[in-house]
């Protein structure tokens, strides 16, 4: 049920059946699924490496573009498979996620912020 309920549109897709020659279609929607995830990754990518340079008073955005792809593949490795990263694990992890979460939201806007007026 769970697996259903994830991927509810490929479920929908695979049960299409037109004028008995249209079958099967979820490859397309494989297709579309894959394509529009790599658009919206590279679109958040751009945008980040956009405003990191902006944010820097720097003219080239390219030589940030790895990097930043590294981060949030190194980002995506750490948080896959945690739907609910609040509930899971024990002390250690409760510590580990209150720290890197007072990190994100507190300190590296607080260090754009000083690095952008001054």
């Amino acid at each position: 049920m769970q697996n259903i309920l994830v991927f509810l549109f490929f479920t929908f897709s695979r049960l299409v059946n037109l004028l008995d020659f249209i079958q099967r279609i979820d490859v397309l929607t494989v297709i579309t699924l894959l394509t529009g995830n790599i658009g919206k990754i590279s679109g958040y990518l751009y945008f980040t490496t956009i405003a990191f340079t902006q944010t820097i008073n720097k003219k080239d955005n390219r030589p940030y573009i790895i990097p930043t792809a590294i981060i949030m593949l190194i980002v995506t490795v750490l948080i896959k498979d945690r739907r609910s990263l609040l509930s899971v694990g024990g002390e250690a992890l409760q510590e580990v996620i209150l720290i890197s979460s007072f990190i994100t939201i507190f300190i590296l806007p607080l260090i754009t912020t000083i690095v952008y007026f001054f």
